[in-house]
Order: structure tokens, then C-alpha cells, then sequence
């Protein structure tokens, strides 16, 4: 299974909103072609909605429990990929436990 790291937290909820959609939308062509992806941002998105936290602190020990039953990593390039600091973060952590980690094109 691939964990899609991807960024998502932001001061403006529009964008939170709109990186939420743009991920699902991959995440939903990469499971009509048969591939096994794990989103945390597909998954919490509607708790954040719900009032629970969207920021990285607050999912890193879930997400990094998730990444350990991964194959690898891939992560998302959406813009704003590069200043987030849970993508940074994921990717290190996966890193460090020899998890092969791959660029996604933003589309």
C-alpha cells in the first residue's frame, strides 16, 4: 500500500478545502486503476470538518503508525508541498525506516 503525504493545513479554509478535493480527486483515479493508497487527508478531512484539529501535530502519531504499514511513500505536489511541514516530516520519517519515497506531479 502507497501513503499519499500531501499538504493540507492552512489559515485559509478554502484552501484546505480545495487541497482536500484535489487529493481526493487523485486518490479516486489511482483506485480505478486498482492501486492500493492510503490518504490521510481524504481520511481526516471530515473530521477536521467536524471540528478536530487539521494540523500535523495533532495526526503525526496516527499517520506515522499508517506510513509503517506502507510499502512506500509518495507525496503530492500541490502547491504550497514544499512549506509544509507535515510533508516534510512524513517524508524524513519514511526515510528513516528505508521506505522508498516518490514525487507526484501535480496534475
Amino acid at each position: 500500500m502507497i501513503y499519499l503525504a500531501s499538504p493540507y493545513s492552512h489559515t485559509d479554509k478554502r484552501i484546505e478545502q480545495w487541497r482536500y478535493q484535489a487529493v481526493l480527486n487523485y486518490t479516486i483515479r489511482q483506485q480505478r486503476l486498482g492501486v492500493l493508497l492510503f490518504s490521510p487527508i481524504v481520511y481526516g478531512h471530515p473530521f477536521a470538518q467536524a471540528g478536530l484539529p487539521s494540523d500535523f501535530t495533532y495526526w503525526r502519531t496516527l499517520n506515522e503508525r499508517l506510513i509503517l504499514g506502507c510499502s512506500c511513500l509518495h507525496y503530492y505536489m500541490l502547491p504550497g508541498w514544499e512549506d509544509s511541514i507535515g510533508v516534510k516530516a512524513e517524508i524524513e520519517f519514511a526515510e528513516s525506516y528505508g521506505l522508498e519515497v516518490e514525487a507526484i506531479e501535480y496534475d
